[in-house]
């Protein structure tokens, strides 16, 4: 489980530098309104210059809406197109973990990476509950045999250790073996990560 959450930290750390452009107008925005209030009313606590925040309040939400919206897009396409054409994103490489169908551990189609992408990626946009299902969506590799998560079940994938101890031995073009981990340890079969 440590090898999946330090790999999703570091694709969120990519993901986030990628996205931050999207971030930086509505602050820039949101400060020059708060500066033309200030000069305009100079009391900051008068009605009138509270409304103006507030409303100023209003725009950087719906700016940071918008840019977590276009965040959580790019994350899905991250997710997507790596898996879908590798088996791994970035950080996964890095983790030497990798995803494959759980059935017989071969290589995930791109209609399976998508979506799982979408199961991962999609629902946080949604306030609260979006964030709640994102939490118990990882946590769920925690109490699960084959340490799934809840994108990994919807896709029927899992994510296994590509090189190490334990590691498949992927030999095929694209980085799979056809038939890779067999359940029962196989030696040089991999193992669920």
């Amino acid at each position: 489980w440590w090898q999946r959450l330090l790999a999703r930290v570091i694709d969120w750390i990519i993901v986030g530098l990628i996205s931050s452009p999207l971030w930086i107008p509505a602050f820039t925005t949101y400060v020059n309104k708060l500066r033309s209030i200030t000069n305009q009313y100079g009391n900051l606590n008068t009605p009138a210059a509270q409304t103006a925040i507030n409303n100023a309040g209003g725009h950087l939400f719906g700016g940071l809406f918008l840019a977590g919206l276009a965040a959580a897009v790019i994350m899905f396409v991250y997710d997507w197109v790596q898996h879908g054409l590798w088996g791994r994103t970035i950080g996964k490489r890095a983790l030497g973990t990798m995803v494959v169908r759980a059935s017989d551990r071969s290589k995930v189609s791109g209609g399976a990476a998508g979506g799982r992408a979408a199961v991962f990626a999609l629902p946080p946009i949604v306030p609260l509950v979006g964030g709640l299902f994102a939490l118990l969506n990882e946590l769920w590799l925690l109490w699960d045999r084959q340490r799934q998560c809840l994108h990994d079940k919807a896709a029927k994938t899992v994510v296994v250790k590509a090189r190490g101890p334990n590691a498949a031995a992927y030999t095929q073009p694209g980085g799979y073996q056809p038939g890779g981990y067999q359940p029962g340890g196989n030696p040089g079969g991999g193992y669920p990560a």
